[in-house]
């Protein structure tokens, strides 16, 4: 559902079950053949099919079941720098005019992917009367996206209560405060991520450069 793919699990499962066993029958086939047609001395590379016939359907059934999770997990990163962009359209929507279904339909129209085909969902889900309101709609939409970012679900939240401000200077604060709240959380998730990056750096550079100077 997150990245977008119109399966089921059951469908992939399906899927996945039906390609190894093809891959499985055509190395099963050119084992036989391997072992039955050719000369002796390639008796070697008969005993490799034989062994790639039971390792290789495996691979290839856990690599198409891990397919799905393996987009999305690539579409959360990629999200990650478009967010505040996102958040930064509804803000400016939201000064013009507090309307959250301009705001949301502003944002999806300009911001890049994969955040402008998100806002778009939230949009369609209320055409097809999936949820009765947009408001509805737009907090599912933070509720989702915030089990894995919860800056953007805060800010989200923040933008949806600036609705009920009744003053221009109230609804100010509160979009500058949403847009604080992403910079602020998408800042420090890189510098996080930027941080664990120095332990396989370091090993990779002794490895790489003082291991071969040492020996040399």
């Amino acid at each position: 559902y997150f990245s977008g793919i119109d399966m089921s699990v059951a469908d992939v499962a399906t899927g996945a079950a039906g390609l190894s066993l093809l891959t499985f029958f055509v190395l099963f086939v050119s084992y036989l053949m391997t072992m039955l047609f050719f000369r002796p001395s390639l008796i070697p590379l008969g005993i490799l099919f034989g062994a790639l016939t039971f390792v290789l359907p495996f691979f290839v059934y856990q690599s198409i079941l891990s397919i799905p999770l393996v987009h999305s997990e690539r579409l959360k990163v990629k999200s990650l720098g478009k967010a505040p962009e996102a958040v930064s359209f509804m803000v400016m929507s939201m000064s013009l005019q507090p309307s959250i279904d301009r705001a949301v339909e502003f944002a999806s129209e300009n911001a890049d992917e994969p955040m402008s085909s998100a806002l778009k969902r939230i949009l369609w889900d209320v055409y097809t009367r999936k949820h009765p309101s947009i408001e509805e709609a737009f907090i599912e939409f933070a509720r989702e996206w915030g089990q894995w970012n919860d800056d953007l679900k805060r800010s989200l939240y923040i933008i949806r209560s600036s609705t009920l401000e009744r003053t221009d200077e109230g609804l100010r604060m509160s979009l500058a405060k949403a847009n604080e709240v992403i910079l602020n959380g998408t800042k420090a998730k890189i510098e996080g991520f930027v941080t664990s990056l120095s332990t396989p750096t370091t090993v990779l550079f002794t490895i790489g450069i003082l291991l071969p100077m040492v020996v040399g």
